[in-house]
């Protein structure tokens, strides 16, 4: 995070709001003031992107969750190897019962997270305006309610960046096991990689939503850095 959207941050969320003389430097008011001017989707993401990354303690706590429970799966198939005499498994283990619970939780802890973030929703709805304008000149066809999925799946890429599977090395195993790519992020360690959309039009224009999202958010802080900036 820049030292312009933590300034802006900071402001947004502070109880101390005045004007101040000239010759005072700038303060929280003038910079809430210098957003207003800026780009308002840009300014709209910017705050969810600091609301994100203030939960960045339950946002880790739901990743620990993620891997514990794939380590409970592996433990759980290794188990279920070990045969007794009649060549039944000792401990049975149900895979596909395991992963609808597991991926149930982890759905659970990851929406309490978002319910949290007070700007999701205005900015998914700006996001939302700005696909559905845009789309016809990017070759993709997609309806509005495809579109609606498409920016849902976008603005959860563009916040949680790092590959859940490798938690963003890029790679599994190691520590005296073979090392091995990670397949879902192709070995980049971003969620980028992975899939948006359900076809390849959706998925370029998903990509190109989240570099105008990074550009908006930039140009907007920009903004904010130019208007506050002390004379």
């Amino acid at each position: 995070m820049s030292k312009v959207e933590e300034k802006y941050h900071r402001a947004a969320g502070s109880s101390h709001l005045e004007l101040r003389r000239t010759d005072e430097g700038q303060g929280d008011v003038e910079t809430v003031i210098a957003a207003g001017l800026a780009e308002t989707m840009g300014v709209l993401l910017t705050r969810l992107r600091g609301e994100w990354d203030a939960a960045a303690g339950e946002v880790a706590m739901t990743q620990r969750n993620a891997k514990r429970l794939q380590e409970a799966r592996a433990a759980g198939i290794k188990a279920a190897l070990l045969l007794g005499e009649d060549g039944e498994s000792l401990h049975p283990f149900d895979a596909a019962a395991f992963d609808k619970a597991a991926q149930a939780e982890l759905l659970t802890a990851r929406a309490l997270v978002l319910m949290g973030l007070r700007s999701l929703e205005p900015a998914k709805q700006s996001l939302f305006g700005f696909a559905v304008r845009q789309a016809p000149h990017k070759a993709c066809e997609s309806k509005a309610a495809a579109l609606g999925v498409l920016v849902g799946q976008v603005l959860d890429v563009w916040l949680d960046k790092l590959c859940h599977h490798c938690e963003g090395r890029g790679f599994n195993g190691g520590y005296g096991s073979p090392r091995l790519m990670c397949t879902k992020c192709h070995g980049s360690g971003s969620r980028r990689q992975g899939r948006l959309g359900t076809n390849a039009a959706e998925q370029a224009f998903g990509l190109w939503l989240i570099n105008v999202m990074d550009s908006r958010c930039n140009g907007s802080m920009r903004t904010v850095q130019r208007k506050t900036r002390s004379t």
